[in-house]
């Protein structure tokens, strides 16, 4: 029988760049069947992630090549603290998209392409199944960081500048992606990142004369009650109006189980003795995903506390509840795994970790 060639490409396209663009038509041009997978496709829009997968899907439909290969985007998410959850979930992708493959009773032979960027590039090496096929620089190594670079500064610009970063742009993006982002750019919701990572920029700015650069200690409760998730929606930057998980920076006079009730109280006016969440400690895990904060590198405490036992001893309410830090309220678990595009960073990823070993 004679192999099907299905490529793989796999990446956040954050956005779709001419770079990317040559590896899609090197797969077209190698394969029977591409399969595109979008990542991130549970983020929150972020300095990072600045597109839904919606968006980033309709930007490779435009772009990919019309002739080789037929093609199939799809989206998938982060899992970022259980890769093996991650590596399932692109294998059953994978594996529907094959059995729709006319002629799928022939055999299938996949490669996976990419090539190893930095460190962000580990899941190559987490389908040893499939062939891996390892590409150089493409395009000169014109990134989508280098167009986000771009964008965020734009608003801060003079017509002559803006005018300049357009051409810049366009030796980056195609001329369907470019006049995507530019209308991007007009939207509500980009104005909002491009003042967080003027946010970021101006935070950073004020540890440039530290030796070395700084790592922040931080403090998490995740506290369970009756199927019900303690959070707070952020009310300030970064991430205003995502939903987090309640903490903050530790003290450098205090144990990190004191901050971390410290900030719990703070940050939800949650009101429990001390004595009741000793009680109800159920474990501490450390989450220190090197991209997981704009600001630096925050290295996350997460102690996970389930008062079931011990509803009698909360106050009633406490939803909408507004403190310092946001706005308090006590989420349902089962719409917790539907709002991961609601959370800030990282949180929603944790939660799910922290769940999915109880």
């Amino acid at each position: 029988m004679a192999n099907i060639r299905l490529g793989v490409f796999i990446g956040r396209f954050q956005p779709p760049t001419k770079a990317h663009e040559a590896i899609l038509r090197q797969i077209h041009m190698e394969n029977d069947h591409a399969a595109v997978l979008v990542g991130s496709n549970n983020r929150a829009r972020s300095i990072r992630n600045p597109f839904t997968a919606e968006e980033r899907r309709t930007m490779l439909m435009e772009v990919l090549p019309k002739t080789g290969a037929s093609s199939t985007v799809s989206g998938i998410s982060d899992y970022t603290y259980n890769i093996n959850d991650w590596v399932k979930n692109i294998q059953a992708k994978i594996g529907g998209i094959a059995a729709e493959i006319p002629g799928k009773n022939n055999n299938i032979k996949i490669t996976l392409y990419g090539f190893f960027k930095d460190n962000s590039s580990y899941y190559l090496n987490h389908f040893p199944q499939w062939e891996l096929r390892t590409l150089d620089e493409q395009e000169n190594g014109l990134s989508s960081t280098d167009v986000r670079k771009i964008l965020y500064e734009m608003p801060y610009m003079t017509k002559e500048n803006i005018q300049k970063s357009v051409t810049e742009l366009a030796k980056i993006l195609n001329p369907k992606i470019l006049e995507r982002v530019m209308s991007f750019t007009e939207e509500e919701c980009f104005k909002r990142i491009a003042d967080e990572n003027r946010f970021i920029i101006d935070y950073k700015s004020k540890w440039a004369s530290a030796p070395y650069p700084p790592t922040f200690d931080i403090v998490n409760a995740i506290v369970i009650r009756n199927e019900h998730i303690l959070l707070i929606k952020r009310g300030k930057a970064p991430g205003r109006d995502l939903l987090a998980i309640p903490g903050g920076f530790l003290s450098q006079t205090e144990f990190i189980r004191n901050g971390t009730v410290r900030k719990l109280k703070d940050e939800t006016g949650i009101e429990i003795s001390d004595e009741i969440l000793n009680k109800a400690f159920v474990k501490v895990k450390t989450y220190d995903d090197p991209y997981r904060d704009h600001r630096g590198r925050f290295i996350a405490h997460v102690h996970f506390y389930n008062l079931d036992a011990f509803s009698d001893s909360i106050q009633p309410g406490l939803s909408g509840v507004c403190t310092a830090a946001g706005e308090t309220l006590w989420m349902p678990l089962a719409e917790f795994y539907n709002k991961a595009c609601e959370f800030y960073s990282d949180h929603w990823m944790i939660i799910y970790n922290m769940l999915s070993e109880k």
